[in-house]
């Protein structure tokens, strides 16, 4: 027993130094060397103690002795392991470490050279700077004397030119009046002819669009390809009057009341499903008619008359109640 704790506290010890150094090791080996070898001389001097013939006792001893030494070449061997592990482990703490250094010298270095870098591109920037202040204050003053050199010589001409001008002006004024009248009359009839081209083809190009939108509204509506022709006017025969445009509305929102409220021309299509307005409903228009059905619809619902239990001779009791209505998403315009 006194053996197996023994082994026990030894591998406790053992497991708890691996972080130690090859001294620490040492040490630890040597105190566990000297507690077997007093161990060993203390199970001796047990079995001298006893009687003379006990010679199972020194057999046991011998044992034990042995037990001892075995447990003692197994805690070197384990030592020995633990020693080797930690050289290992500083081995590779040393490589890392090595590395480590290394890295940092290099990010050093790298520093080192980018800001010499920096400092040598701000220098050559700044001596480009002044050099280039230099050359622009040269060139301003060059380009100041040119000017006034050529201010001295435009003042020059233009006093030669006006005495020219005043001899000659009394000989070319009708000359230049006339010319002037004939210009202005022509620029004014090449400015209305370009007025008037420019009004047609405007004019040309809010038609076809305009058709094309309403072709497609007509298409998006259901209307037929021969009624969309007649109605945009592409087979009209010459000498025929233009069919009026019409506008078709599902009835599923725009009631008939709201149509005669706003005193508005319609005539029941082939679809039951549909109303014919007798005219253009532009988007603002078929919204306000749209809003003024829903209105009526959601005040003709909501409002249920329920008779109640009489009271009072002949009197009637009422309650409102508001009927919840689902609300659709409004439609896209039907032209």
């Amino acid at each position: 027993r006194h053996s197996r704790h023994s082994s026990y506290s030894h591998s406790r010890r053992s497991s708890s130094s691996y972080g130690g150094s090859n001294k620490d090791y040492e040490i630890e080996r040597i105190r566990e060397r000297a507690r077997l070898e007093t161990q060993i001389q203390m199970q001796l001097e047990i079995a001298r103690n006893k009687d003379s013939g006990g010679e199972r006792a020194r057999a046991e001893a011998r044992r034990e002795y042995e037990e001892l030494l075995r447990e003692r070449e197994l805690q070197d061997r384990e030592l020995e392991r633990a020693r080797e592990k930690t050289r290992r482990e500083v081995e590779r703490e040393m490589a890392r470490e090595k590395e480590r250094r290394e890295y940092e010298q290099d990010k050093a270095r790298t520093k080192i050279r980018k800001e010499y870098e920096h400092e040598s591109s701000r220098a050559k920037k700044i001596r480009e700077d002044a050099e280039l202040e230099n050359t622009r204050k040269e060139l301003e003053a060059f380009k100041l004397e040119k000017e006034r050199e050529a201010e001295e010589k435009r003042i020059k001409e233009e006093m030669e030119m006006k005495r020219l001008k005043e001899e000659k002006r009394k000989s070319e004024e009708d000359k230049k009046l006339k010319k002037e009248r004939e210009r202005a009359i022509e620029e004014f009839k090449i400015k209305e002819s370009e007025n008037a081209a420019k009004e047609k083809k405007e004019r040309e190009e809010r038609d076809k669009e305009y058709n094309q939108r309403l072709e497609d509204d007509l298409r998006r509506s259901g209307v037929s390809e021969q009624q969309i022709a007649v109605i945009t006017k592409k087979e009209q025969k010459p000498g025929e009057v233009a069919r009026p445009t019409y506008t078709r509305m599902a009835r599923r929102h725009l009631s008939i009341e709201t149509l005669r409220v706003n005193r508005i021309e319609y005539e029941f299509d082939q679809d039951p499903d549909y109303i014919l307005i007798k005219r253009w409903v532009p988007e603002y228009e078929q919204d306000f008619l749209w809003s003024h059905t829903r209105q009526i619809r959601e005040h003709r619902h909501s409002a249920l008359l329920l008779e109640g239990t009489k009271h009072h001779g002949k009197d009637t009791e009422y309650k409102w109640v508001k009927k919840e209505v689902k609300r659709k998403p409004s439609p896209s315009p039907l032209l």
